[in-house]
Formats: structure tokens, sequence, C-alpha cells
């Protein structure tokens, strides 16, 4: 579960917020990620090419860009877990350098939810850092302002995958969703329902929660806990927020918690959704 989690929990009353600290900078951040990734890839050439961006190329391998921007997000969440947030983005990045040459293993693949803008700030960023050719992920709609991606999920990192991933690992496109969500059933154990006053959580493992917008049967469940309609907020990847269409104090609250959550990492978007007829539909009752 990411920090940005428990001062939601706090508001729902079920935890508790950490105190604050002082803050590196952008560039001190940055500075200590070198240093602790130059120690454990001793041969990695790393160029810093812009605050919260490094290139590194490492002999016999494809040139790799790494962004911290996330990384230092989520430690400005929990300054006190610097060491943590660092040891993760580094052997993040090492295994990413180390799948880069394997194929895609179709049990690896799981689906995540973005904003429609997203791929496009990606690409926008690469043209104005870089002449590398922006990645061309594949994608299908799932919503107004969302798209559903997929990506290869390994123990410490995520990669997102192309179709030209699909192609060189001989798996078909057609029924792709179908299996993703098969792979994702496979974590649903973790999954917990956060009942609060007005508006509920459900977390799942810090990574799909706003991939469970893909799971028609757990809607059709929470609508017995609200009044009206499922009305869900997922502000980051891992904050899924929701209360009933009919509720004025919950509709209220949501619009607080994921204005409050779109200030961490790995932001998603501020608009409501509502599901209806089994799918989800912007929502805007005011």
């Amino acid at each position: 579960m990411k920090r940005i989690i428990k001062p939601l929990l706090a508001i729902l009353g079920l935890g508790a917020c950490n105190p604050e600290v002082e803050l590196l900078s952008a560039n001190q951040f940055t500075g200590l990620f070198v240093r602790e990734f130059k120690s454990a890839q001793p041969d990695a050439d790393i160029e810093v090419k812009n605050e919260l961006e490094l290139n590194v190329n490492i002999e016999g391998s494809q040139p790799f860009t790494i962004f911290l921007n996330n990384a230092y997000d989520l430690y400005k969440q929990d300054p006190k877990d610097l060491a943590g947030v660092i040891k993760k983005y580094v052997e993040s990045a090492k295994e990413s350098l180390d799948k880069m040459s394997e194929l895609l293993n179709a049990s690896q693949i799981l689906p995540v939810v973005k904003d429609t803008q997203w791929l496009g700030e990606i690409h926008q960023v690469m043209r104005e850092r870089s002449d590398k050719t922006p990645p061309d992920y594949l994608r299908e709609a799932l919503a107004p302002g969302l798209e559903v991606f997929y990506v290869q999920d390994t123990p410490k990192s995520i990669r997102y995958l192309t179709e030209a991933d699909f192609v060189s690992a001989g798996i078909e496109l057609a029924g792709l969703r179908q299996l993703a969500c098969a792979n994702l059933q496979k974590l649903m154990a973790s999954l917990q329902v956060h009942d609060g006053n007005d508006v509920s959580m459900i977390t799942l493992d810090g990574n799909y929660e706003s991939s469970l917008l893909l799971f028609n049967d757990i809607w059709a469940q929470m609508k017995a806990k609200v009044s009206g309609g499922v009305v869900v907020a997922l502000p980051t990847r891992d904050v899924l927020l929701f209360t009933g269409s009919e509720d004025e104090a919950g509709l209220k609250k949501i619009r607080e918690m994921a204005q409050r959550a779109f200030e961490g990492s790995y932001r998603l978007t501020q608009q409501l959704y509502i599901f209806r007829n089994g799918s989800f539909e912007l929502f805007s009752k005011r």
C-alpha cells in the first residue's frame, strides 16, 4: 500500500498520518539515486539528462531512460522512507534492464487503467528531451477519458507493452483483455474494502487498484453498500474510492479526497465515474 493511502485512510477514520520532515530537493534526490544505482550496477554509464531524468548506457544493452518523477512524488508522501523508495526504484531499474532481452511470458501480462492524456504527455516529454522515437504502447478504450494499457509485471518492475512485444512473443491480441484480467484475478485474495463514513475505499496491492474498474462483478456487489448508483474516483493508480450517486455528503467528500490524492504519484484523473448498465460513464452531478 503506497503512502498516499495513509492520509486518505485517516480521513476515513481508519488510520493516521505521518509527521512531516524536511525534504530533499529534486536534484538532491536524483543525486542520491545515481549514487545508489551506480553502486548496484557498476558498469552503468549514467548521465543526468534533466531534473529527475537519467540516461543509462551499459555495454551490450540498449540505452535506457529512467524517469524519477513518480519516485520523487512517492518519497515526498513519506520522507522517512527515503531509503526504501530509493531501494525500490534501483531494484526496479535493474530488473527492467535485465528483462529487456527476455521474451514476454503470457502469465506476466496485467491490465493497467490510465487517463487518455498519459501517453501523449510521455510522447511530448520524449520529443522535447531526446531524439528517441516515443513508444506506441498498446491500448484500448475503457470509458471517456480512460484507456486500458498492458504491462509485463515482474517482482520488482512494471513494463508497458507495445504490439511488437506481443508479436515477438507469439501472443495473440484477440482475447488479450480476458487474459490480462484472468492474471489479475490471482491477486484478488488481497482485495479489501475499507468502509468509511459516506465514502469507502478498495485496496489491492498498491499498483492495480484502478484496474478493478474492469471487473463488473465487484461494482455490482458494491451497489448494495451505497445510495443510488456506484460513483467511483480513481485519482491515482492505487487509490480507488466509491460512494453513492444520491449521497450528497459522500459526493462532496469523494471530490475532496480525490483532489488530495491527486497530489501524489502515478496520477490518473479527478473525474468521477458512475457504474451503469455494465460500464462506467462520466458522472457530473453537483
